[in-house]
C-alpha cells in the first residue's frame, strides 16, 4: 500500500529551444536597370528585425515585428510600414557565421516574398551550422 504522505509527483511545462543557425534575409527591388536595397530581415529573440537599407546608424529605420504574426498579418504590417507590392523583389538568403549567400530568389509580390519567408524558416527548423 502506498503512503498517503509521500510527496506528490507535478509535471512541469518546459519550453524547447528551437535551434537554427544565424542568417538574414537581404531584400532588394527592381529598378530600371539594377537591383537596390530595400531592407534586411532578421530573426532574433523571436522578432523580426526589419532594417531599411541595412544600415547600423541613425539614418536607418529599425522595427521590431513579433513573429507570431501570420503571414496574412505580416503583410499588412509591412504594407504599413510603406513597403510596396508593386515591385519586383529579389532575396538573398545569407549565413551570418560565414557572410556567405545560400540562396538567391526573385519574387514578384509581397505576398510571394512573405509566403516564401515563412516557408523557408519551417524547413531551416533544427538546422544548425557547424565551421
Amino acid at each position: 500500500m502506498s503512503n498517503p504522505l509521500s510527496p506528490v509527483g507535478y509535471a512541469v511545462p518546459v519550453a524547447i529551444e528551437q535551434i537554427i543557425f544565424k542568417h538574414k534575409y537581404n531584400i532588394y527591388y527592381k529598378c530600371i536597370l539594377c537591383w537596390n536595397r530595400y531592407f534586411t530581415l532578421t530573426k532574433i529573440n523571436n522578432k523580426w528585425l526589419l532594417k531599411f537599407n541595412d544600415k547600423e546608424d541613425e539614418d536607418g529605420k529599425k522595427y521590431k515585428i513579433d513573429t507570431t504574426k501570420t503571414k496574412e498579418d505580416m503583410i499588412k504590417t509591412l504594407l504599413k510600414l510603406g513597403i510596396s507590392d508593386k515591385v519586383y523583389f529579389k532575396l538573398e538568403l545569407i549565413n551570418l557565421d560565414n557572410n556567405v549567400v545560400i540562396l538567391k530568389k526573385t519574387l514578384y509580390s509581397l505576398k510571394s516574398l512573405i509566403e516564401f519567408i515563412y516557408d523557408t524558416e519551417d524547413n531551416l527548423n533544427g538546422i544548425t551550422f557547424e565551421k
